[in-house]
């Protein structure tokens, strides 16, 4: 009997800590799919997709590569920053290069709102447990998988930059 009283309480026990860890995850929410229409994607040319609050219409834009220092998407934002008037607010910290605005969009700790960085870039795709796909005009698009400073650019490549919630 106290062999069985033993074996119920360390079953209880365990019940415990696992639905204390489950109920305990941190829950995201990611913007649903997103209907733009992009232009016809051209030979040599990057595209960026930028989220827009209350349903109003993405931000898009397109950079010849070569036109680029490097072919990263930090390089990509700064020359639209430069040329195009995108508004971006940017850095390298330790880790490497950050953005906290771009576009309308930017990192929010009151309300756990982040921007979030997808890609066609197949090199860049997370592969983690935390992955986020999302269809972009009709494009599927991965969640990158490495900083903004190390994202590559593709001939035909669409990066998209959402916000996620935590």
């Amino acid at each position: 009997m106290k062999n069985t009283i033993k074996i119920l309480s360390l079953v209880v026990a365990l019940i415990a800590m696992v639905t204390l860890f489950v109920a305990c995850a941190p829950e995201t929410s990611v913007e649903s799919d997103v209907n733009v229409t992009l232009p016809e994607l051209q030979e040599g040319y990057a595209y960026l997709v930028i989220y827009e609050k209350d349903d109003a219409p993405c931000t898009v834009m397109s950079v010849k590569i070569e036109d680029l220092e490097d072919a990263t998407v930090i390089t990509m934002f700064n020359y639209l920053k430069e040329n195009e008037d995108l508004h971006l607010v940017s850095g390298d910290g330790e880790w490497g290069a950050y953005v906290d605005e771009i576009g309308n969009i930017k990192n929010d700790s009151a309300t756990g709102s982040y921007l979030y960085f997808y890609t066609t870039v197949e090199s860049d795709f997370d592969t983690s447990a935390y992955v986020q796909t999302i269809k972009v005009g009709g494009h599927d698009l991965t969640s990158s998988g490495v900083g903004v400073g190390e994202m590559k650019l593709e001939s035909k490549c669409i990066i998209y930059v959402g916000l996620i919630t935590y």
